[in-house]
């Protein structure tokens, strides 16, 4: 599947503010004189050089002796709030920090580190209310503004929060937290910008693990796959508590055409053992009704429940589910909305709102509503890995939006088929795998797919293959893969369309590869993306036939270029993201264009080149073909699954478990 990068938080990767300490400072060198009439100026004074030595405990001490002899010292208060808070106790923290306020209303260090307090409890109307305040009473505080970017940037207010942290850094040109946030929000259309934020940043703060999350995101998506390893190994080694960057390590991984699947799994298993394993269970009863052939409650967590490649493969389902054997709830993790989301909410029994839940408060939440089968649709792709690890639900399984084995041993299997998975490849597997009849994707085109145009070899009398796959996907191997067609093809070109193609830098080092292949680069032509859907399904009316990536296969364009008339070549490899292909063409009734090596993949590309003909027939009988194949059969696929499902419930009925309890 066109799978995503965990997507950022704002501040860097979102799990870190920057606390102020305003125009306080640190408290000026007391006299003796001094002291003896001032003895609360010298507590406070050893409280902060506690505090900014990092010895919490003492400082907290020295901080309540201050305010046990004057209850509304605003520096004390505020300063013991960002103490807790550090510490890990919001509540405590935000009390404080409002009577501060209430004793020093215009203390701008106090509303700038309560808006961060509210931002950490998911308050975050509450909390840019605070920053705003904050910079109202000192407009050149870089650290409020920065905050306040933050902020406007989580709220999908980009350009305003771009005006806001240039101004943060042109204040404060040494504050590495505003040159990370401003490159993880460059990094979405100006990557090249962004990855020149990152480096400042890390120019000026060589262990700031946020840019290093932030720029292995972005190498990843130009398609430096190598050097975004290494960046996301930098990460994990400089915060090792950060579990969502070494499950983009996980994910990128699998774009690698260097790495063996022994490799790849091994790094899915340190991930159980180093986040996952060790957490208890939420319910050690597992209590639900082992009726083997009651109505089931299933329960898929998900954050693509909006316009996103997993929609399109999950919501036949959803549309096609039994509602007499089986109660469905949605737990949408992601707090963005649109009309997608709108469309499914209507196909669940059940809707929840989840985004802004820890892992453990959803998996409760989970296991108080007694789902029975629990279905991870993420995995590594910004799933909540941590409350699967929790166990809230007797059964559970992985399908969709993670190309393979997620590595936890709380899941219990994997939804797949033969295609992507043949029978013998199970053994690398950290999950049962259960194989559908067909295949495991069931495709819903989108409403406003244009008409099929024509070949366009037709009229440009030369051949014009395509790939609209994400840049991660064009290996060196696949772009020597691709090489390999155009020069059996004499004439032909190569349209490439990806979001990272509208970087000066990424089009080039893709010309410079197909140069050093022995292809002229006036053949490549190559665009950005198209944000709306028409616009997208059109421009493969550019395209003869569409050559798929390796070792990680499309999916989402593979469907849609199908759907759109265009024959799709693959090439199978022993990995499960490189089978991908073979499973939806298969289920497509087109067999015929996956290769098992690539002198094949350059056959069928040439044999499918030398046939205009055959190619326009081929075009306008493509519908009717897939409206009568597996891909788009969403009653049958559903009630392939709902056979799974039950089957997994029976085995759990009968005592065993697929799944040992961990803990």
């Amino acid at each position: 599947m066109n799978s995503r990068r965990n997507e950022l938080c704002p501040c860097g990767s979102g799990r870190k503010y920057k606390l102020c300490h305003g125009a306080s400072g640190t408290a000026a060198p007391a006299s003796q004189d001094v002291a003896a009439k001032n003895p609360v100026a010298v507590l406070l004074k050893n409280a902060i050089r506690h505090h900014g030595s990092g010895e919490f405990a003492e400082a907290e001490a020295l901080y309540r002796e201050v305010l046990a002899r004057d209850q509304r010292n605003a520096q004390a208060l505020s300063r013991l709030g960002a103490l807790l808070f550090q510490r890990g106790q919001p509540a405590d923290a935000e009390r404080l920090l409002r009577a501060a306020i209430a004793a020093r209303p215009g203390l701008a260090s106090t509303h700038c580190n309560l808006g961060v307090i509210l931002h950490r409890q998911g308050r975050t109307a509450e909390a840019e209310d605070m920053l705003q305040r904050a910079v109202a009473l000192k407009p050149d505080d870089a650290v409020s503004l920065g905050n306040l970017g933050a902020i406007q940037k989580i709220r999908g207010r980009i350009g305003e929060a771009e005006v806001t942290i240039r101004r943060a850094i042109a204040i404060d040109p040494r504050l590495a937290d505003a040159h990370s946030n401003l490159g993880s929000i460059l990094m979405r259309d100006r990557r090249d910008e962004g990855l020149a934020c990152l480096d400042r940043a890390l120019a000026i703060n060589p262990n700031f693990a946020d840019a290093h999350f932030n720029r292995a995101s972005l190498l990843k998506e130009q398609g430096l796959i190598g050097e975004s390893i290494v960046a996301w190994r930098q990460t994990i080694s400089l915060a090792p508590q950060l579990t969502e960057a070494h499950s983009n390590l996980l994910l990128t991984m699998h774009y690698s055409d260097e790495l063996a699947a022994q490799e790849i799994q091994a790094e899915h298993r340190r991930y159980n053992a180093e986040y996952a394993g060790m957490i208890q269970p939420v319910r050690r009863d597992n209590d639900n009704d082992p009726d083997p052939a009651r109505r089931l409650r299933i329960g898929y967590v998900s954050p693509d429940f909006r316009q996103h490649s997993v929609a399109y493969f999950i919501e036949p389902a959803l549309n096609c589910h039994d509602a007499s054997m089986f109660e469905v709830t949605c737990y949408h993790t992601h707090s963005h909305k649109d009309e997608v989301t709108a469309r499914l909410t209507q196909l669940a029994t059940r809707w929840v709102d989840c985004a802004s839940m820890s892992d453990e408060d959803l998996a409760r939440m989970i296991a108080n509503d007694r789902i029975d089968i629990l279905i991870d649709l993420a995995g590594h792709t910004g799933g909540r890995m941590l409350t699967f690890a929790r166990k809230p639900a007797p059964v559970q399984a992985t399908w969709l939006g993670y190309p393979a084995s997620t590595g936890l041993s709380a899941m219990g299997y994997r939804i797949t088929d033969a295609n992507a998975d043949p029978p013998g490849h199970d053994a690398l597997q950290s999950e049962q795998l259960v194989r559908l009849p067909a295949s495991y994707f069931c495709y819903r085109p989108a409403d406003e797919s244009p008409l099929v145009a024509p070949p366009p070899v037709l009229k440009r009398g030369c051949t014009t293959f395509g790939s609209f796959n994400h840049i991660a996907k064009a290996t060196g191997s696949t772009i020597a893969l691709w090489a390999q067609v155009l020069n059996k093809v004499p004439g032909s070109r190569l349209l490439l369309k990806a979001a990272a193609l509208a970087d000066q830098s990424v089009r080039q080092r893709i010309r410079d590869c197909f140069s050093a292949a022995g292809i002229d680069a006036a053949r490549i032509d190559m665009r950005g993306w198209e944000q709306a859907t028409t616009a997208h399904l059109t421009a493969y009316g550019e395209i003869d036939i569409a050559l798929d990536t390796w070792p990680y296969n499309g999916a989402t364009t593979t469907c849609e270029a199908l759907w759109m008339g265009v024959p799709v070549v693959t090439l199978t490899g022993e990995r499960p993201e490189s089978r991908m292909g073979a499973s939806i063409l298969a289920a497509a009734g087109c067999k015929n264009w996956v290769a098992a090596d690539r002198d094949q993949y350059v056959a069928i590309a040439a044999r499918l080149a030398a046939e205009p003909g055959a190619l326009q027939a081929l075009r306008a009988a493509m519908r009717e073909t897939l409206r009568g194949s597996a891909l788009l059969d969403a009653r049958g696929f559903t009630r392939s699954l709902e056979t799974e499902y039950r089957r997994m419930w029976e085995t759990w009925c009968k005592g065993q478990v697929g799944v040992p309890e961990t803990g």
